[in-house]
């Protein structure tokens, strides 16, 4: 989505430097600031509007885009401020260096200065007084809801009449996904050209534990085979492994190294391991190493490395991906969680505000 990459840029741009500064002053200057005050100011030297607001736990910044408005969240890298210990802050700093993206927060805002963003609804129907919610009941939807968006362009795609209504959700019940999206070289559904699969994360509002869901569809094997490269970086045999590797004979040993590499590659390209060994093994066969060594000794270990390669691999692409669920899956997941809405942009063309909770529905139009 346009929007996202627009202000996920802003960020790279201005708000990462900011992080990186601010990082520097507080662990070798000891001089702390404001993180999201320093973010708008960046940002107004470059004519970007924006503001400090209160979240109600630290201040994030409210930036007002082409796209839209955001609420971009930088704070974490202000809890330096409240580490004393040079170790504390040093280990948050690592954190932070390591993955920068995984410190920041972002969401499109649908309420600013307490007046709530329009939202629009397309319809067939020309006479409707009031909205309620239903299942839509096609592949591509998300589950039982009233359909909403930000966009009036983007409701047109679902009916040429377009109501124009205010959400009556408390924004603490409203659920902002945030789509870690993936590309399988095909379009997630048939029904939404576009969309791609994607994980995501909601805070469950009970007992404040975050849960994590994939939405992958038909693209479940290429997403998994796509992450195995990710799962696998700095891999690094077990002790036993590395001690059965000492007890090899000279002439065998030499060689294992190398093709204890060549497995670990074949394995992250998801190539055929088992192929891969039957070459290693005829190469070091040639290479002059006795077959005893090779039958009772170097064929099991390569064999035991690539079950254990494979076995980090899954437990790493399951913690990352969590429980998948359907597309449609959507609005029902949201609501055990506690959420009477959502919002979600990102996976796909355009946004979508859905109310799921019948305490909220119908609602009235405005326009």
């Amino acid at each position: 989505m346009a929007g996202d990459a627009e202000i996920r840029g802003l960020i790279e741009q201005v708000g990462i430097p900011l992080i990186h500064r601010f990082m520097i002053r507080r662990y070798q200057l000891k001089v702390c600031g404001f993180i999201s005050q320093e973010f708008v100011n960046a940002l107004a030297k470059k004519g970007i509007e924006a503001q400090v607001v209160d979240s109600g736990q630290h201040a994030t910044a409210l930036v007002t885009l082409p796209s839209g408005t955001w609420n971009v969240d930088l704070s974490y890298a202000q809890f330096l401020c409240d580490l004393n210990e040079d170790a504390e802050v040093a280990a948050m700093v690592d954190e932070i260096e390591a993955d920068p993206w995984k410190t920041i927060r972002y969401s499109r805002a649908l309420a600013q200065n307490g007046e709530r963003e329009a939202l629009y609804h397309g319809s067939n129907d020309d006479d409707l007084e009031e909205l309620d919610g239903n299942d839509p009941g096609y592949t591509g939807s998300l589950g039982w809801g009233l359909y909403l968006t930000t966009d009036p362009d983007f409701a047109k795609i679902f009916g040429k009449h377009i109501y124009e209504v205010e959400s009556p959700v408390p924004d603490e019940l409203v659920a902002y996904i945030e789509p870690d999206s993936y590309d399988c070289g095909n379009d997630l559904t048939f029904y939404t050209p576009g969309s791609a699969p994607f994980t995501f994360e909601i805070v469950d509002r009970k007992t404040s534990k975050t849960h994590r869901y994939s939405v992958l569809g038909d693209c479940d094997e290429q997403v998994r085979e796509g992450l195995r490269k990710w799962a696998l970086e700095g891999f690094a045999p077990s002790q036993e492994l590395n001690d059965a590797g000492r007890t090899l004979p000279q002439a065998a040993a030499k060689h294992v190294a190398q093709a204890a590499r060549a497995v670990l590659k074949a394995a992250s390209e998801d190539a055929r391991v088992d192929d891969t060994i039957d070459g290693l093994i005829e190469d070091m066969a040639e290479a002059g190493v006795d077959d005893a060594s090779l039958d009772d000794q170097v064929r099991p270990l390569l064999e035991a490395l690539a079950e254990e390669i494979e076995k980090v691999a899954d437990e790493k692409i399951a913690e990352r991906l969590g429980d998948e669920i359907d597309l449609s899956d959507l609005s029902a997941t949201v609501s055990e969680h506690g959420y009477s809405a959502f919002f979600i942009s990102g996976y796909a063309p355009g946004d979508e505000y859905v109310i799921v909770d019948t305490d909220y529905l119908p609602i009235p139009v405005t326009k």
